[in-house]
């Protein structure tokens, strides 16, 4: 049994294939820990959810965090501007994946997939969020808008028990993520939906929590 990490999807299906099957080989009994922001940007985000959703189905153990993209997709719903922020966010090509033209036609099972994302997860070592902590306030564990947004902080881990921080959100070099393992926060978003928009970017990142191995799988997507 082993233990990962993967990183931002945004819609890239192949490649998150590739990561899953070939490069980490991830077999029943597994267990898979995604940062959230599974849509949006990428080709295929129907694709993502429905892969991860077969990968429970074969018996590997699989926990999800919310990421912001997933939240601004459930606000678009119920607000004209929400809705005009998804969508030039990467909403766009979410509904083309779904072949719909708003979020209110996607089915609804992929809002049941939402629904069951945390905002944070608790491991022996580690915590695990999306974006991060708000390390400002006595409790960092109650602030749920840092959780999906928060873009600059500094960990202070005697505010969770001594444990490190794990996050998506920003996108970062392999450098910077490769030095981040020393640290108490590691990134792991290496901004794979952008290989031929930012230069050092295009990377889908898993980490092996028992190995501590960096496993990094080039966007295949585009």
């Amino acid at each position: 049994m082993q233990n990962y990490v993967i990183g931002d999807v945004h819609g890239c299906r192949k490649t998150l294939v590739k990561l899953i099957v070939d490069k980490i080989k991830a077999e029943p009994g597994d267990f898979i820990y995604f940062l959230g922001d599974y849509i949006d940007r990428g080709p295929d985000s129907k694709g993502v959810i429905d892969f991860i959703i077969e990968l429970k189905n074969k018996g590997i153990h699989i926990a999800c965090l919310l990421g912001n993209h997933e939240k601004m997709m459930v606000e678009s719903i119920y607000s004209k501007s929400e809705n005009m922020n998804w969508l030039i966010n990467g909403g766009k090509q979410t509904l083309k994946s779904f072949g719909v033209d708003c979020a209110e036609k996607i089915p609804y099972r992929y809002y049941n997939f939402i629904n069951s994302c945390l905002y944070c997860i608790e491991l022996e070592k580690y915590y695990l969020v999306h974006a991060g902590f708000n390390f400002s306030i006595d409790n960092p564990l109650v602030d749920i808008d840092s959780m999906l947004w928060i873009r600059k902080f500094e960990p202070d881990i005697c505010k969770i028990s001594n444990k490190r921080v794990i996050i998506g959100h920003v996108p970062s070099s392999l450098s910077d993520i490769i030095e981040s393992l020393t640290k108490n926060k590691i990134l792991l978003d290496g901004g794979c939906v952008y290989k031929n928009t930012r230069h050092g970017l295009g990377h889908l990142c898993c980490l092996n929590l028992d190995t501590f191995e960096l496993h990094v799988q080039e966007n295949i997507d585009f």
